[in-house]
C-alpha cells in the first residue's frame, strides 16, 4: 500500500500544507497510523517537507518539483530581501537527510541534488552504486494531445501547433520574456496556439 501525500488532496481538504503546519503534521500522522502504508511519496516539496517531520519507519519517496535553493535566490531577488533562503535551505536539508528516493524535473536539478547530498553526507557506502535521483520532466505529452485539445474548443485548425504552459506565473518565470517571445513566434507561425493552464500565484 502507497500513500500519496499531495499538497492539500489526500492529506486535508480544508488545510493547505505550509512548511510546519502543526494540524497537516496531525493529519498526516493519523493517515499513516490508519492505513499502515509500506511506502509514502510526496508529490511537491511541502509535501515532502511535512513528511520528512514525521520521519516515517516507512520508506520515503520525494518529489521535488523544482529546485528549492533557486527559487529561494528568485524570491530574495524579488523581493530584495535574503530573509527567507535561510528558511528555505533547513527545508530542503531535513527533505534530504529523511528521503530514500527524490524525483527532480530537470537534470540540472538532479545533479544538483546529487551535490547537495554529497555535501551532506548523504551518499556513504550504504548506497554506493544505488540510483538514489531520479528525473521525471513535467510534460504533458499523450499520442492524441492536439485532438483532445481540439475537442475543447482550444484549436481552430487541423494545421494549428499548440504551446501548452502548465505552470504558474510568479517570479520563477519572467512572464515579459515569455509572451514577448510567443508573439514573435506567433508571427512567424500563425498556427500556433497558446494554451494555459497556470494562474497567478500569491507571494
Amino acid at each position: 500500500l502507497c500513500l500519496l501525500a499531495d499538497t492539500d488532496k489526500v492529506i486535508s481538504k480544508k488545510h493547505k500544507l505550509i512548511g510546519n503546519d502543526i494540524q497537516a503534521r496531525l493529519k498526516l500522522k493519523k493517515v499513516l497510523k490508519l492505513y499502515s502504508p509500506d511506502l509514502v511519496i510526496a508529490c511537491n516539496i511541502t509535501a515532502a517537507s511535512v513528511v520528512a517531520d514525521l520521519k516515517p519507519k516507512i520508506p520515503f519517496v520525494a518529489d521535488l518539483n523544482g529546485w528549492l535553493l533557486a527559487e529561494a535566490q528568485a524570491e530574495a531577488a524579488t523581493s530584495r530581501s535574503d530573509a527567507l533562503i535561510d528558511m528555505q535551505i533547513k527545508k530542503e536539508v531535513k527533505i534530504l537527510k529523511q528521503a530514500d528516493f527524490i524525483c527532480c524535473v530537470s537534470k540540472a536539478q538532479g545533479y544538483a541534488t546529487y551535490g547537495e547530498l554529497a555535501l551532506l553526507g548523504v551518499l556513504n557506502a550504504s548506497n554506493f552504486g544505488k540510483s538514489i535521483v531520479a528525473t521525471i520532466e513535467n510534460k504533458a505529452v499523450t499520442e492524441d494531445n492536439s485532438q483532445s485539445i481540439a475537442r475543447c474548443g482550444f484549436i481552430k485548425s487541423p494545421a494549428s501547433k499548440v504551446i501548452l504552459w502548465i505552470g504558474s506565473y510568479n517570479n520563477w518565470v519572467d512572464i515579459d520574456t515569455l509572451f514577448e517571445g510567443l508573439e514573435i513566434a506567433m508571427q512567424h507561425n500563425p498556427n500556433l496556439v497558446f494554451v494555459s493552464t497556470g494562474g497567478s500565484v500569491r507571494g
